[in-house]
């Protein structure tokens, strides 16, 4: 007999906190009783009846595209596929309960409110029986059914479960289960995402190749249990550094007012208004700091529960599942954790933990009637929020098969995959959340979205204008650069909306995003502006050309000035510069989550790859005809370039040995 489930957190809503009824799966991976997430969107929504575009995850805030239009807030639900492993827990834990609860009654006596010591056991019917009983049952059921003895029963029992073994619903087809793996793209596959979006794959296996060479204990799984424990230590860490700061925080505020105070209550009434403006803005600052630290916290406790059920879920499925649904569970939590972090680290990329540091004026008995102030509170801000979710980003990192090690730039390696020629010159481009790709076609005054594949699906026109270069700063809006400034565009299923246009320079180039800024390069200088468009920074430049931007995860700046790249932080330091002799005339450049930066040489027709520190660097592609601009999907396996004359060319990206 199967042992009984103690892992109740795992069979529970977190909505409503009962085990779960109809379990509903989310493309996140986070499971709902399927009225629990039907009441969840028709609030969410505003009613019945209403219809939108998405909702976003109850527990891990991200947007759940819905793909049909038609689909009101009452029926979305419905639609959501079921998680068939919660479900099977579900059915084998109450299996175990009902068994040793029940298998010492006489099941007939029982249900008439009797208690008769069984003695035999159906085996067709699962049916504890008294001798009365057994009589009985061999009448109406003669020759039918084989009764056996209760410690027969209890032998039969102590049999190991069979192996949990499911179907697993393909999130992105509704009706089609996961049968094959992509090992190119790291990514589970329906026949149709097969069909559609990897019928050029070469590395196609199925589930049961894949853990042939190996069971439910192999170095790959076993490898990834120990990241899951590295990171919920991480987070756990993380989590108590920002309690600690936050109460840090709160008593150096206690400590800040009530010195304020005592030195204000010895001035005259003058210092009296003073003492009163300063505690309200310090209280209003240390409000707006307070509800950073808090969010922050809350969004990594967010991250560590689910780190937390994800061990659970692993190491349950290990013992009772199947080799195949071991790898699957993997994989899916291998992708829950990582949008997880990516999300994380892109909310928290500018959050740092603070301190208070208070400057008083030593003067103010002398000069008391001329004060406009008494103190000044400054933020200390020390080892940002974003380097720590960084080491947590490479433990991440560490869940695909082929990045256990930090990339070495000198082993990477390209195959041309295909191309994509629009009539027209492409400057530009970005990849959408949902995989599709936005390309500004320079000459067309139009831009253009292909799926990941480079299959043409819609345009949408500039108005005469020419778009220069685009990146997405929300999950649903992307910016464009034009010759007269910036606009931002609305992401929609079919559409790319414009919407309101940022104050800026005119001939914007190229563009890039933190959270809160936007950077933006222009032919003799780089800005970093604010989201409404206001300069923050500016950095100036030595070449008359066109000037690309990337942003790091670090919140780091790269630009081309000559032939060097610089790395530059927002406010304006310079942390390093670096070149190679055999780049010319540098335009689009790239930054992956290893820091390594990709520039494009278009005089000289290459790419080039320079590790983190620019101390190593290898020509990537040779003899590529005039490259402008250069990026990634979201996975980093796929690197796309845009050429002034052979359109985009799409690459995957390798490491060699």
């Amino acid at each position: 007999m199967a042992a009984k489930i103690d892992h109740d957190d795992l069979l529970t809503c977190p909505i409503c906190y009962e085990q779960f009824t109809n379990p509903k799966c989310l493309p996140c991976n986070h499971t709902f009783c399927q009225l629990c997430l039907k009441s969840y969107i028709i609030t969410q929504l505003g009613g019945e009846g209403k219809q939108a575009k998405g909702f976003p995850c109850p527990v891990c805030r991200q947007e759940v595209t819905v793909t049909d239009p038609e689909l009101t807030s009452e029926s979305i639900a419905d639609t959501m596929p079921d998680n068939h492993v919660i479900t099977s827990l579900i059915e084998r834990s109450a299996q175990v309960s009902a068994s040793c609860e029940d298998e010492k009654w006489c099941g007939p006596c029982y249900s008439d409110n009797e208690k008769t010591l069984a003695v035999s056991w159906c085996t067709q019917c699962s049916e504890t029986l008294c001798e009365n009983c057994v009589k009985y049952h061999r009448r109406f059921r003669k020759s039918k059914h084989e009764i056996i003895s209760v410690d027969e029963m209890k032998k039969e029992k102590t049999k190991p479960a069979q192996p949990l073994d499911v179907e697993e619903p393909c999130m992105k087809h509704t009706g089609e289960v996961l049968k094959v793996y992509c090992v190119s793209h790291k990514e589970m596959c329906c026949v149709i995402c097969l069909a559609t979006s990897h019928r050029k794959c070469e590395q196609i296996s199925t589930f049961e190749e894949m853990v042939s060479t190996g069971s439910k204990n192999t170095e790959y799984v076993k490898k990834f249990a120990e990241h899951l424990d590295n990171l919920e230590e991480r987070t756990d860490k993380l989590r108590n550094k920002t309690d600690e700061n936050l109460t840090t925080l709160n008593n150096r505020h206690d400590e800040i007012s009530k010195k304020v105070t005592t030195t204000v209550q010895q001035a005259i009434d003058k210092l009296d208004h003073l003492r009163s403006s300063f505690l309200t803005t310090f209280k209003q600052m240390h409000k707006g700091e307070s509800i950073k630290l808090t969010e922050a916290k809350e969004r990594i406790e967010v991250l560590q529960q689910n780190v937390k059920k994800g061990k659970k879920l692993l190491k349950t499925v290990q013992e009772q599942g199947s080799p195949k649904q071991v790898f699957i569970t993997t994989e899916k939590l291998k992708m829950q954790l990582k949008q997880h972090i990516d999300s994380l680290q892109t909310e928290l990329i500018n959050a740092s933990f603070i301190d208070y540091n208070l400057r008083t004026d030593d003067v103010i008995e002398t000069i008391r009637n001329n004060l406009t102030s008494v103190v000044e509170v400054d933020i200390n801000q020390t080892l940002g929020l974003c380097s720590s979710l960084k080491e947590i980003s490479s433990i991440a990192n560490c869940f695909f098969i082929e990045d256990i090690e930090p990339i070495d730039v000198m082993k990477l390696e390209v195959h041309k995959e295909h191309s994509v020629k629009p009539n027209g010159e492409i400057t530009g481009g970005t990849y959408l959340p949902d995989g599709r790709l936005v390309f500004c076609c320079f000459t067309n005054k139009k831009l253009k979205v292909y799926d990941k594949d480079g299959n043409f699906l819609f345009d949408t026109s500039c108005k005469k204008r020419c778009p220069r270069d685009t990146c997405l700063i929300s999950s649903s809006e992307i910016i464009v650069s034009f010759d007269d400034g910036i606009n931002k565009y609305e992401i929609q299923q079919n559409e790319l909306k414009e919407k309101e246009k940022i104050s800026s320079k005119c001939e914007a180039w190229g563009l890039a995003a933190t959270k809160d800024n936007i950077i933006v390069g222009y032919e003799k200088e780089v800005d970093v502006l604010s989201m409404d468009g206001e300069v923050v920074q500016s950095f100036s430049r030595s070449r008359d050309h066109v000037s690309y931007v990337a942003v790091a995860l670090t919140g780091n700046i790269y630009y081309s000035d000559g032939n060097d790249i610089v790395c530059k932080t927002l406010d304006g330091r310079e942390v390093r510069r670096f070149t190679n002799p055999k780049l010319q005339r540098l335009l689009g450049i790239a930054v992956d989550k290893n820091d390594n930066v990709y520039v494009c040489g278009n005089e000289s027709n290459n790419i080039c790859v320079f590790s983190a520190d620019g101390s190593h660097s290898k020509m990537l592609i040779m003899d590529i005809n005039l490259p402008l601009n250069i990026g990634f999907n979201s996975t980093e396996t796929r690197l796309y370039v845009c050429t002034s004359e052979d359109g985009c060319l799409f690459y995957s990206l390798n490491k060699k040995g």
